[in-house]
């Protein structure tokens, strides 16, 4: 990991205190785009796409098609890394037991929850089912975003103790570093749970 780092001139160490390794709970960063804010039927649908419109997203669009996303997004970068990465780490591994998410679902998942600091699995696969942004960022239609919290939590965690993950985390988060992705206003990174996942021991 660090010799990735030192390649590209950072420092994995650096990156990762710039981020918010401990986010403070008083702290309201920006609402992930397309963000629901209340529970249930239209009202989420509608809160969904006012969160969005307020931070630059136009919700919709099918499956592999960036929902409105705009250009600058880190969104775009990160999938478009996260996606090279494990195409060249051969990551060929199978879909979670429990929930039947693919290995590279489980991975990008996690990356997204690091990103904007999700305290559960749960609440961000609530997320998850109404927001159009999160859905693209990984590969999901709406109808493939529903996964059983308890199922899906378990399943993530040994594919974060898969080797093919950690080598896709070391690679990823120095590329986002040298090109401060993560000093974007729009994130509140949990840099702790990153550097964690990159030093774990591999359980595969």
């Amino acid at each position: 990991m660090r010799e990735v780092a030192g390649e590209m001139g950072v420092t994995v160490d650096d990156i990762l205190n710039e981020a918010d390794v401990e986010p403070d709970p008083d702290a309201t960063p920006a609402p992930p785009p397309g963000a629901p804010t209340q529970a249930g039927g239209e009202g989420v649908a509608a809160a969904a796409h006012a969160a969005a419109e307020a931070a630059g997203i136009r919700p919709g669009g099918a499956a592999g098609q960036a929902p409105g996303v705009p250009e600058e997004h880190p969104l775009r970068r990160f999938k478009e890394l996260t996606e090279e990465t494990l195409e060249k780490v051969g990551a060929d591994v199978g879909a979670g037991a429990q929930s039947g998410a693919a290995f590279a679902t489980l991975v990008k998942a996690s990356l997204l929850i690091a990103l904007y600091s999700f305290n559960t699995d749960r609440v961000f696969l609530d997320q998850l089912r109404y927001n159009s942004a999160f859905q693209w960022f990984l590969d999901l239609r709406p109808g493939e975003a529903a996964f059983d919290p308890d199922a899906f939590a378990a399943d993530r965690e040994q594919a974060l103790g898969n080797k093919a993950a950690r080598r896709v985390f070391d690679r990823v988060v120095p590329k986002a570093g040298q090109q401060k992705l993560f000093s974007s206003p729009v994130f509140q990174v949990n840099g702790r749970q990153i550097k964690a996942w990159m030093t774990q021991r591999a359980g595969v």
